[in-house]
């Protein structure tokens, strides 16, 4: 994943400092809450989703800092995890193995504060591109991205032959 640091409020990288996204899988005991309220949320925005073709990942950002210690040759690596304010733009790569012309995309953002975002071309705040999928997302923090991707319908294939 890559973050585009276009926000105001996000730390500028230095020589010595970072920005970074930490993608971990969500954890087993709490991914069938992930899904629940994920699918909850598709719902809400009149977007059919099928909890089985979810990708669950934990997403945080971070500023890794390291600074060396020229008397002893010694560095130390801080991370920190970064609250921006502002706008930030993400680019999150296709599943391995899925042909992105044979499917439809939504993300879901399950913001820790207990917020949902839901991303669609539909909606026209889901960007697809070649080599990426990108969203602009607000008030970083770690949170939990459900990625769903579901066939096209017969009627989207007769249309775009």
């Amino acid at each position: 994943m890559v973050i585009i640091p276009d926000a105001g409020s996000l730390p500028s990288d230095t020589e010595l400092s970072q920005l970074r996204l930490v993608k971990d899988d969500v954890p087993e005991s709490k991914e069938n809450d992930v899904k629940s309220k994920a699918e909850a949320a598709a719902s809400q925005a009149n977007i059919d989703i099928d909890a089985n073709n979810m990708i669950l990942m934990e997403v945080t950002l971070v500023k890794v800092t390291t600074i060396f210690d020229n008397s002893s040759g010694k560095s130390e690596t801080t991370v920190t995890p970064v609250q921006p304010t502002d706008k930030v733009k993400v680019r999150i790569p296709y599943p391995e193995n899925v042909d992105k012309s044979k499917h439809d995309f939504t993300i879901i953002h399950l913001k820790s504060n207990g917020s949902t975002d839901v991303y669609s071309t539909a909606k026209g705040n889901l960007t697809l591109a070649d080599e990426y999928m990108e969203i602009t997302v607000t008030g970083f923090s770690p949170f939990a991205v459900c990625l769903l991707y579901t066939s096209p319908s017969p009627r989207d294939t007769e249309r775009s032959r």
